[in-house]
């Protein structure tokens, strides 16, 4: 699988720069331009594509697997998928505060990097939710208590962890 990846990454990246290098000696009409645009567009979204489905979230499963079989939870990937999320956000927002002190972009305001904060704190909650649980799930793992959700007369659905219930 990371053979194929890496495969496939790099035959993206190789047709991206060929696409690239198709227009840098020669000026284009509108219509080209938009035509280049296009093309740039489908090959960048298969290659985000691509990019979030094997790095992000099922290679580093694999890797984490080949390195310790005993790894019971299914919720790396999404641990992996969340925080690289999140940290990617927050990326996203360093550098739209760096270009913007440097008056690269005019028309962002503070209301754009208020929105950015506000999609960094909320992006946090799912790595929150996937950080904890997977922690209830590795401790209700180890510690012998195997029924995680068990339906009561009532029909509620609760959470039994070491002799408390957690709703």
């Amino acid at each position: 699988m990371t053979v194929l990846t890496i495969l496939s990454l790099s035959l993206l990246g190789r047709k991206m720069r060929k696409l690239s290098q198709s227009i840098d000696n020669k000026p284009l009409n509108v219509e080209e331009g938009k035509k280049y645009i296009w093309n740039n567009t489908v090959w960048a979204a298969i290659y985000i594509v691509v990019f979030s489905l094997t790095v992000l979230s099922s290679i580093p499963w694999l890797w984490l697997m080949s390195i310790d079989a005993h790894w019971y939870s299914t919720m790396y990937s999404w641990y992996t998928f969340a925080s690289t999320f999140v940290a990617g956000v927050a990326l996203i927002t360093l550098f739209v505060v760096f270009l913007k002190n440097n008056n690269y972009l005019e028309l962002t305001n503070e209301e754009h990097l208020h929105d950015l904060g506000k999609f960094m704190f909320a992006s946090h909650f799912l790595d929150l939710f996937v950080v904890l649980s997977v922690y209830v799930d590795l401790v209700c793992k180890y510690s012998g208590r195997n029924n995680l959700l068990q339906t009561k007369s009532t029909g509620e659905c609760i959470v039994e962890f070491s002799g408390s219930c957690l709703l």
